[in-house]
């Protein structure tokens, strides 16, 4: 009888190589499930490509649509804003500039409560500078017995003026009333070297202009009238010969 060689897990025969003796492995039929799972997979690769595909068309299609309505967008700001350009300046051409520029003028400069002028009318923001010079007369006893004065002129003697209104009453006839109190103060750093303790030789313009004004007058007392009530009040007219 003879003997037949039989291989676990396989149907096919073993060979020999003959020139090396060394027994080679048999070969196995492919798997059906394996190769089922492959083309399942390879099925989902493709079909997740092209889904990346139709995805990255779909954003360049949105982007191209977004860009074109954002494009329409500013043409139509363009044209609102080139024809509002337009009419605005056809209007000022026609007149418009000048009757804006009367209500915006009569709405700011009107003296009235609310308005920009009158905070500034009431009270003064600054105060208003008052500078003074006087004329010095160096030579008086020569002046007091007849002679020309020789003058220096001294200052500036320098004040802050403020300006407030109180007692404001507006009426029905477009006009308003109202108490204004100034004051004075005294700025010794605009001033310089010039003080309130400066000595000043100076002619008295109010008893001057007096006595000069009643030189002709028929009563012949009257310059001596006259003379008499400034002296009175530390001022001398004439000497009290001419009225002897």
């Amino acid at each position: 009888m003879e003997e037949t060689k039989k291989t676990s897990g396989y149907d096919n025969e073993a060979f020999v190589n003959s020139q090396e003796g060394v027994e080679s492995p048999p070969k196995s039929s492919p798997n059906p499930e394996v190769l089922l799972s492959v083309s399942h997979l390879q099925q989902q690769k493709q079909h997740s490509t092209e889904q990346q595909q139709r995805a990255k068309s779909k954003t360049k299609e949105h982007s191209r649509t977004h860009e074109s309505q954002r494009l329409s967008g500013c043409h139509i700001c363009l044209l609102l804003s080139s024809s509002l350009t337009i009419l605005f300046s056809v209007a000022m051409l026609a007149g418009g500039f000048w009757k804006m520029f009367d209500a915006i003028m009569k709405s700011q400069m009107e003296v009235r409560e609310g308005s920009m002028s009158f905070d500034i009318w009431k009270t003064t923001p600054f105060p208003l500078i008052l500078n003074l010079y006087v004329w010095n007369i160096t030579n008086q006893k020569e002046f007091l017995n007849g002679e020309k004065p020789v003058l220096q002129e001294c200052g500036p003697y320098v004040w802050r003026e403020y300006h407030d209104k109180k007692g404001i009453e507006f009426h029905s006839n477009n006009t308003v009333t109202y108490l204004q109190q100034r004051w004075w103060i005294w700025d010794e750093e605009l001033s310089g070297e010039n003080s309130l303790d400066d000595m000043v030789f100076a002619m008295n313009p109010v008893p001057l202009s007096s006595t000069w004004s009643v030189r002709h007058n028929p009563f012949t007392a009257m310059p001596c009238f006259l003379n008499d009530a400034f002296n009175r009040m530390g001022e001398e007219v004439s000497s009290e010969d001419d009225c002897e």
